[in-house]
């Protein structure tokens, strides 16, 4: 079999090596809301999963309204603040205060190991 050696090869072999030897989830373009600019699927299952007391006080995924609503002050918060500052800090929603970002659990940070592997 010949070695696939244009770019798209090389985007297939990280591809696989992340998914297949690091635990790295591949998307699909399907779960990418182009409004928004975030595949909302894991955007949503990472904050439900981290944080479901704060997610449950939100009523997202009992709204499209709400969903909507959180959707639009996220982009507001990224515009206003950036990426790197919403995802370093969080960002406040009434009634909720949300993680955006976790360290890679270690010894040292027993609180990511706790959140991460549920």
């Amino acid at each position: 079999m010949p070695t696939n050696t244009r770019e798209s090869g090389l985007e297939t072999l990280i591809v696989n090596w992340l998914v297949e030897q690091n635990g790295y989830e591949q998307g699909t373009s399907a779960d990418y809301n182009r409004e928004y600019a975030v595949d909302e699927p894991r955007l949503f299952r990472f904050l439900e999963t981290t944080q479901p007391e704060q997610m449950a006080k939100l009523g997202v995924r009992d709204s499209d309204i709400k969903r909507v609503q959180f959707l639009d002050r996220l982009r507001g918060e990224i515009a206003k603040r950036g990426v790197i500052d919403v995802l370093r800090k969080g960002f406040k929603i009434y009634p909720a205060d949300l993680i955006m970002f976790y360290m890679t659990p270690s010894e040292k940070n027993p609180k990511a190991i706790v959140c991460c592997n549920q």
